[in-house]
């Protein structure tokens, strides 16, 4: 890349970053609580079941499918299937490390406006103001 081009390129990225104001999920683990969910990592203790699997598995160290594990991807086929009656194949489903991630993903993929729920969790609508 040109030093022109890395100029023009860092001017863009800062007009769009520029308006961004703090992390509002930073500012919710900054209020007293007894639980601080703002960060995504539970204060709680991981289950035994959970711990056991992790050290079951600790020995896969390769990269995961990027549309995820073919067997979670058909059990949640399967589960739309029974819960809401609606059939889909298993590579039609992405599983991912989580909603704001997805969503940041989808926004990245996809050219059109984005409808947030209300309430919405506090990131979503400035990541996507970011990509305005």
């Amino acid at each position: 890349m040109s030093l022109l081009a890395s100029r023009v390129s860092s001017h863009l990225a800062g007009m769009r970053l520029a308006h961004l104001v703090p992390s509002a999920t930073l500012a919710i683990n900054e209020r007293p609580a007894p639980f601080r969910f703002g960060l995504g990592q539970s204060p709680f203790p991981v289950p035994e079941a959970v711990t056991r699997q992790l050290q079951k598995h600790a020995a896969e160290k390769d990269y995961l499918p990027v549309q995820g594990l073919p067997a979670l991807r058909a059990a949640f086929a399967d589960f739309i299937y029974r819960t809401e009656g609606v059939r889909r194949a298993a590579d039609s489903v992405v599983v991912g490390p989580g909603t704001k991630e997805l969503l940041f993903c989808t926004q990245l993929a996809l050219d059109g406006q984005l409808i947030l729920p209300n309430p919405a969790w506090v990131s979503y609508s400035p990541q996507y103001s970011a990509l305005i």
